[in-house]
């Protein structure tokens, strides 16, 4: 269970850092700080690639790619990891990269 969450941490950590490399690279202009709802769409479309447990093989001498994991219980599941990948980035991002306002600015006396 350990290995698991450690996993799942760590994908979502190499991510949202991956993201924050594209929000500053000249390769993506349409990606960027202020578009926060460009970013999250992007975010949960990383989350699937990471949490989806479709496999595949390649056969060259039969020019055959077999895909496998396509059911619905491998769906569910799927849904499931996206969803804990999907948090695990938001968590991280909110956490350690996003900017908050100083505690005087949310509290007003």
């Amino acid at each position: 269970m350990q290995d698991l969450v450690t996993s799942q941490v760590t994908a979502s950590a190499v991510v949202v850092m991956i993201l924050q490399w594209l929000k500053r690279s000249n390769y993506f202009p349409w990606l960027s700080g202020e578009t926060e709802t460009l970013n999250k769409a992007v975010a949960a479309i990383a989350a699937a690639f990471t949490a989806v447990g479709i496999h595949y093989s390649y056969d060259a001498d039969l020019h055959t790619i077999t895909i496998t994991g396509i059911t619905l219980t491998a769906f569910v599941h799927g849904a499931w990891h996206w969803l804990q990948a999907f948090s695990f980035q938001e968590l991280i991002y909110r956490g350690a990269l996003k900017p908050r306002p100083a505690l005087t600015q949310m509290v007003k006396p």
